[in-house]
């Protein structure tokens, strides 16, 4: 009986031809066409999340442009986008979005008719204001606290340090912060 298991694509010497020429949209969507399902396969097991695995293949396709003039080819290539993979992945787990600056003035953000996807970013953007709303009701230093190590990545004990606390201490405030945060927020969905 013949066997229905896909074989594993074979993908040019990428290192060899990017090392021979700068990458062009052709090479990029070569790229993709190859390592998509590996990279898929990789990320549902790292990611733990089907939706999330999805999601940190298709940004590190999208960052495949930029991120290629950063390949020097010391490696091979799959195992250098299953490492950006990763770092994607990490960051969705934690909720960080690649461009934080879409937090920024929300209040200003205008959705001129709902149409195709316009759905999704009228609910999204009414779930930045609800939460924008709620971190306001958080009480210093906690709120700055919160917001510096989780959408600016600074470690405890910088965070220690600023606020001359112990990383404990810091560790204490988050995790309560987080908790009368998502009791708020959880009071607003049931209301």
């Amino acid at each position: 009986m013949p066997s229905t298991a896909r074989k594993p694509r074979i993908c040019p010497d990428f290192r060899r031809l990017l090392a021979e020429a700068p990458a062009d949209a052709a090479l990029l969507d070569q790229i993709a066409r190859c390592y998509h399902e590996q990279l898929l396969a990789f990320a549902r097991v790292y990611c733990r999340n089907p939706s999330l695995a999805e999601d940190s293949v298709q940004e590190t396709m999208l960052k495949l442009m930029g991120a290629l003039t950063s390949y020097r080819g010391d490696g091979s290539l799959d195992a250098w986008l299953t490492r950006l993979v990763v770092t994607s992945c990490s960051r969705l787990k934690r909720g960080k979005a690649n461009a934080l600056a879409i937090h920024d003035n929300i209040e200003d953000t205008v959705v001129e008719s709902p149409g195709d996807g316009q759905e999704v970013l009228l609910l999204l953007t009414e779930q930045l204001r609800i939460l924008a709303a709620a971190l306001t009701d958080v009480p210093e230093p906690n709120r700055s606290i919160l917001l510096r190590h989780e959408a600016g990545d600074e470690p405890l004990d910088a965070l220690a340090a600023s606020f001359g606390l112990s990383v404990d201490g810091v560790k204490a405030r988050l995790k309560r912060t987080r908790a009368e945060l998502r009791a708020t927020l959880l009071a607003y969905a049931d209301g």
